[in-house]
């Protein structure tokens, strides 16, 4: 049987939005080719791998193992996939450069199942759309040793006192109220979008400060994310909203979520009860 594996990067809010659709697209591809999808996770968290294995479970996988420092090379070894997708971020790309597979080719997924999202041999996902699986299955995890072993982030290591129960699965968008950088100008409707987000403006200077929730970044069009973007907390859901006429840049690294079209538009997506919902 061939496999593809996913890997999937957790944040304080549950499973990473790109990882989350890496698995719809795995288990898409592996539901046309009767392959199997194993979701790979860095590290052992405790009581926080049952919200990965809710969220895995929910968008497509069918094994969940946790991995030690060399994990990952050891699962290609043993399963040769034929293909591996990761999230297009710094710790996604970290994990897939040094395979021998090659380099990652990004994808942006900015709807749901489009078509040949998944046919590169590594693929680094872009999130743009909610994920389109929603299955009735927990999986419970896996460990392939020296998982102690890991580096995990600070925040991991404050969270061990979550019970089991409480574990974060996945949010679009988490609750903590959502925060933006004007445009210039806003204009009307998209002022009144933002009003019914209820979000509040921002300096760029403070983003640094932010505590928790979500905060939208307009950048209309081609180029490159400002550096200040990357000093958003891991608390901090970053999503940009990147216009009609956007094309890919790889600086989208420092981004959660990429949403196309024109602002208004893509503001009255995020209003939506889905976006803001946890979905599991």
């Amino acid at each position: 049987m061939a496999h593809i594996l996913v890997y999937l990067e957790r944040t304080p809010k549950g499973l990473h939005p790109a990882s989350a659709l890496a698995l719809c697209v795995a288990r898409d591809i592996a539901s046309n080719r009767g392959a199997s999808v194993t979701g790979v996770c860095p590290g052992d968290a405790g009581n926080l791998d049952a919200g990965i294995g809710r969220a895995a479970g929910r968008f497509g996988a069918d094994v969940v193992m946790f991995l030690g420092p060399d994990g990952l090379t050891t699962m290609i070894d043993r399963l040769h996939p034929v293909h591996v997708l990761a999230p297009w971020t710094p710790e996604g790309l970290g994990a897939v450069q040094d395979l021998s597979l090659g380099p990652a080719i990004p994808r942006w997924i900015d709807r749901a199942r489009p078509p040949g999202a998944g046919s590169d041999t590594v693929t680094g996902i872009v999130a743009g759309a909610l994920p389109w699986h929603a299955m009735d299955t927990s999986l419970d995890a896996e460990y392939l040793g020296e998982v102690d072993r890991v580096p995990l982030p600070e925040w991991v290591m404050g969270a061990t006192k979550v019970s089991e129960g409480d574990a974060p699965g996945f949010a679009m968008v988490p609750e903590g109220g959502v925060h933006y950088v004007p445009p210039a100008p806003p204009g009307p409707e998209v002022g009144g979008l933002l009003q019914r987000l209820g979000a509040e403006p921002i300096d760029v200077d403070q983003l640094s400060e932010l505590g928790d929730g979500a905060l939208v970044w307009f950048c209309d069009g081609a180029g490159e994310l400002p550096d200040a973007l990357r000093q958003t907390p891991a608390t901090v859901r970053s999503m940009v909203l990147a216009g009609p006429d956007a094309t890919f840049d790889p600086s989208w690294m420092y981004a959660d979520i990429v949403i196309p079209g024109a602002f208004d538009k893509a503001l009255a997506r995020l209003a939506e009860p889905l976006w803001r919902a946890a979905l599991a």
